[in-house]
């Protein structure tokens, strides 16, 4: 009996220089995971960044990942040098990090502010999370004016 040689696959990731979209005016990069015919939740993604005083399209790059992507942030952070970055939906293993961030906790990692929460579909309707998530955004955005 013989075994055939594992196979290994590499995955491709995806570049969020080319992927991200927006001005970036404010330096700020939203990941946010999305299935299929969840494009719909950018709307509600637009309305949390408006209350702390952002657009999306304009103070923002952001890119939709699908879960099974990878993306490496690493040379998205040594060419773009963003203020801060928040992801919804995505460990930081899924974006190339090996670190654990506490959701809706931010911290600096590297000279940036990250904040890690749940995907837009779980937020919508919970109210609770969604009460985390502002307090976290006032803490990022808010406190810093004034």
């Amino acid at each position: 009996m013989f075994v055939e040689p594992s196979v290994v696959y590499r995955i491709p990731e995806v570049d969020l220089l080319q992927a991200a979209q927006g001005g970036f005016q404010k330096q700020v990069l939203v990941v946010a995971a999305f299935k299929a015919g969840e494009t719909g939740k950018v709307a509600f993604l637009e309305k949390i960044l408006a209350a702390v005083g952002m657009d999306l399209h304009k103070d923002t790059l952001f890119a939709l990942v699908r879960p099974n992507e990878r993306v490496c942030l690493n040379t998205f952070l040594r060419h773009k040098q963003p203020q801060a970055v928040l992801v919804f939906g995505l460990s930081p293993a899924h974006l190339g990090l090996q670190a654990e961030f506490a959701r809706y906790q931010p911290v600096q990692f590297y000279g940036t502010a990250f904040l890690w929460a749940d995907s837009l579909a779980t937020l919508e309707p919970d109210k609770a999370l969604k009460g985390r998530l502002w307090t976290a955004l006032q803490t990022m955005f808010l406190s810093q004016k004034g």
